[in-house]
């Protein structure tokens, strides 16, 4: 479980993962988002992110770990449902 100020620095760290996108295009912004979203609990919005990036980089260097966050997700999703 997280604390509020968990969640609070996790949306700050969502909201910085664009701008660390604008300055280099090779920052795997939607896996950093995957991570992030998952952490705050957001199983549906995670894996939209991490499907975003597997699409863009089927095998780039963090693939298989989207791939099992995106595991990871589906299987809270299933057990505990949403936030």
């Amino acid at each position: 479980s997280q604390t509020p100020l968990d969640t609070y620095m996790n949306q700050i760290t969502l909201a910085k993962i664009d701008d660390l996108a604008k300055l280099d295009p090779d920052y795997p912004a939607e896996y950093a988002k995957g991570i992030v979203l998952y952490r705050l609990g957001s199983y549906p919005n995670a894996i939209d992110a991490f499907e975003r990036y597997l699409a863009a980089s089927p095998s780039g260097p963090y693939a298989v770990r989207a791939v099992n966050y995106m595991k990871a997700s589906l299987e809270h999703e299933a057990a505990f449902g949403g936030p």
